[in-house]
């Protein structure tokens, strides 16, 4: 069986417009857990703070 595909994004900056619910919001995720800095443009939500959070606890140590 093969290995899951990775990625490493360490050190990179990514803008993910709608990144703050449903599918952006997945790939924000997926980009944070890969190492990427996540910048998330919205047009406003009430949790975009705990988005952001959210964002910077899936971040690799």
């Amino acid at each position: 069986m093969s290995s899951p595909l990775t990625f490493d994004l360490s050190r990179k900056c990514i803008i993910v417009t709608g990144g703050d619910c449903e599918i952006g919001l997945a790939y924000s995720i997926a980009l944070a857990r890969a190492g990427a800095r996540v910048a998330t443009i919205y047009r406003s939500n009430e949790d975009a703070t705990e988005v952001a959070e959210d964002l910077n606890v899936n971040q690799p140590r």
